[in-house]
């Protein structure tokens, strides 16, 4: 895994092991110390090569941390699964949702609410990774043309911390702005409590990615936006039933889109935004 710290793939986790246990899978699940433990994770991976599983499910933390873990798996005739965030270009399958529609359904909806346009700014992710490149440029390609301008894309390393010290150097200089889109919801946290301590709640909208649950929370006391929430617990049960089918020697797409949905106020209710199985979430 990338992470067990954020949210977000705890609920991965629970996925691919409430599947795991359904389909009477042994499923080992290990993750590094921080989001941004590269070396980390690799060093985890090498180790796991060794006790011979019949499928590995990596979400790597940048493309090419694993690659190196990843090869040897090959060649040693391993099934190594790509899942979710971002992408080892040698693994056989990818699953997991569409990180460029992620930016595109924020900067949709900022056009549907905002027509007149306006400011605008981006909080990244860990530089390099293919979920940061792409949800930045499915929100920027989307805005182009329109009466909106991004006048910041600067990374936060996915940490809230940072983001809270990054959007307020943004805030400051650029007094007018109208929107953040943030490439995950910690970071949006963070971005939120900066507008917070310049009175501009409401009129500054933060968005988020990833649907955690404490992003929910926010979005109902009025704080968050809203967020593209990816389903993480649908992605892992997703990812280990392709798995399975793979071991059992069915052929599938090497791409596996998994399920997304902008959550705001006025969808957080509503059946119909939600993919099946996750309505009561």
């Amino acid at each position: 895994m990338k992470f067990l710290g954020n949210h977000y793939w705890q609920l991965l986790a629970a996925g691919m092991q409430s599947r795991a246990d359904e389909l009477g899978v042994r499923l080992d699940i290990r993750a590094p110390s921080t989001e941004s433990d590269t070396s980390g994770q690799l060093e985890l991976f090498e180790g796991m090569l060794y006790r011979n599983y019949d499928a590995y499910l990596v979400s790597p933390q940048t493309d090419l941390n694993l690659r190196s873990a990843l090869l040897q798996a090959r060649s040693r005739g391993q099934m190594v699964l790509n899942v979710n965030d971002a992408v080892l270009y040698e693994a056989e399958h990818w699953i997991g949702p569409n990180q460029y529609e992620n930016g595109v359904r924020v900067a949709q909806h900022l056009k549907a609410i905002m027509p007149e346009g306006g400011e605008v700014a981006v909080i990244m992710g860990l530089a390099g990774s293919y979920a940061v490149i792409n949800r930045t440029a499915g929100f920027v390609d989307t805005l182009e043309g329109s009466p909106f301008t991004v006048v910041a894309k600067e990374g936060a390393d996915w940490d809230l911390h940072r983001a809270l010290q990054v959007s307020s150097g943004i805030l400051d200089r650029y007094p007018r702005l109208r929107a953040f889109y943030c490439n995950n919801d910690i970071m949006a946290f963070g971005v939120v409590e900066a507008v917070k301590r310049r009175n501009k709640l409401g009129k500054v909208l933060v968005f988020g990615t990833d649907g955690i649950p404490a992003a929910y929370d926010s979005i109902r006391r009025g704080e968050l936006a809203g967020t593209v929430d990816s389903f993480p617990q649908e992605t892992g049960r997703i990812a280990m039933e392709v798995a399975v089918r793979l071991l059992e020697g069915q052929k599938l797409p090497r791409v596996i889109f998994s399920p997304q949905a902008l959550i705001t106020r006025e969808t957080l209710n509503r059946a119909d935004a939600l993919p099946r199985g996750n309505e009561a979430r």
